[in-house]
Parts: C-alpha cells; structure tokens; sequence
C-alpha cells in the first residue's frame, strides 16, 4: 500500500468535508519540483484552514505545508486582473483557474466521498450475514442491535455519497429525513419502516416487524448499492 504524502493526507481530508463549499483544489508544482495546493472555497476561509490544522495535528505532520486558502471572491477578482492583463500568471498557474480544473476538484471530491460510502457498506454487507445466521437460528432479539447499525450505516453511505450530509458517521436527524423523503430513487416503503425501527424508542418484540424490518433494510441496501455504482459511472 502507498503510503500517502503529508499533502496528500492534507487534501483527501478536505475532499471528504462538507458543507464545506469547494470551488476548486489543485495543485501547482513549481520549478523546484515542490508543490503547492491551492484551495477555492464559497466561504469559510478560516474554517477550511483549522481544518488544515487539525488534519496535521491528528497526522502527526510536523513539516509546514504549501497550502494556499482563497474564498471566490479573492479568486474571482485574481481571473479578472489575469483576463485584462493586469496581472501576469504562468502557464500552468492559469491552468489553476480554468473551469476545467474546477470541475475537476468536483470529481475528486465526489470521488473520496464514494469510496469512503462503499467502505461503510462493505462493512453493512458482512453485518447483514451475521443478522442473517442469528434470524435463521430464532436469536431474533440478539439480531436487533445489529441490524440496527446495519440501517443507520446504510442510510449514512447513501446520504454522504449524494451530500446529503456532511459526515459519514452524522447522527440521523429531521432534516436528513426531509432530504430522502424527497430522493425518488429511495424505495419509500422499506425507507419509512427502517427509519421509523432506527429512531423507534423500544425495539420490536414481534418476530414478523423484526422481519419486516430486516427485509426493509436489505431492500435499501441493494438500493444504495446501486445508487453508488452508477455514480461511479458518471
């Protein structure tokens, strides 16, 4: 396995953020071969920078990075003086600006946020085996725990894939809710029953809703299964 740069460590972290808004994340490298990431965000120049911050923290990264934070007004302004010749900017800083480079921070963002989704299914998928076993052997009470978590981890991986939400491990909230509601790719039934069993206070004590459940819940994974394959795709 690669191990990963400091840089890069850096960026894949960002590129797993929101609503952190990116416009754009690339990198410029230098006559000396050192590279710089430049950053473009909508807003929240200083809460992209802790973010920085913290990532080298938690990495342990002791070295000062070439990291460059713009919001879109900064850089917008940098395009006009560059278009009017105001400013000069080599051929590979400009390349920077183009809209080509903005959509391909988009796909790199979306990118991170599939792979991290398919992880968290991967593990969904090993879970749904074991519910299987103790349903198939009557431990239906045992299973509950589990498929619990099975649920929720579907519903996240589907919701941080589509930026729904900003963290892969968000807690389910109302507005998450109102979100899926509206997705018509969602099957509503099996979604209505898992998100009522998740927040339910009490678990279901009855062999057939803890059927109806677990059967609900592989219907939505085959559905976010889906859903991220063909977002690979695009």
């Amino acid at each position: 396995k690669t191990e990963l740069s400091p840089l890069d460590l850096i960026e894949n972290n960002l590129l797993a953020q929101t609503p952190i808004d990116f416009l754009l994340m690339n990198r410029h490298k230098k006559p000396d071969g050192k590279e710089t990431l430049f950053v473009v965000v909508e807003e929240g120049v200083a809460k992209t920078q802790n973010q920085i911050k913290k990532t080298a923290e938690e990495h342990k990264i002791n070295q000062p990075q070439n990291i460059e934070v713009l919001d879109r007004q900064t850089y917008e302004t940098l395009q006009r003086l560059a278009n009017l010749g105001i400013i000069s900017i080599n051929q590979d800083a400009a390349a920077l600006l183009s809209p080509n480079s903005q959509a391909e921070t988009r796909r790199k963002q979306q990118n991170v946020r599939l792979e991290k989704a398919r992880r968290l299914l991967q593990q969904v998928e090993r879970k749904y085996s074991l519910i299987e076993l103790l349903v198939g052997g009557n431990f239906h009470e045992e299973a509950l725990p589990s498929l619990k978590e099975a649920t929720e981890k579907t519903l996240l991986a589907y919701s941080y894939a589509h930026n729904y939400c900003s963290n892969i491990e968000s807690k389910l909230t109302a507005e998450l809710q109102s979100q899926l509601q509206e997705d018509t790719k969602l099957p509503s039934e099996a979604f209505a029953i898992c998100w009522r069993q998740c927040l339910a206070a009490e678990q279901p004590a009855a062999i057939a809703e803890i059927a109806a459940w677990l059967a609900a819940g592989k219907i939505l994974y085959d559905c976010a299964a889906e859903a991220l394959t063909k977002l690979a795709m695009n």
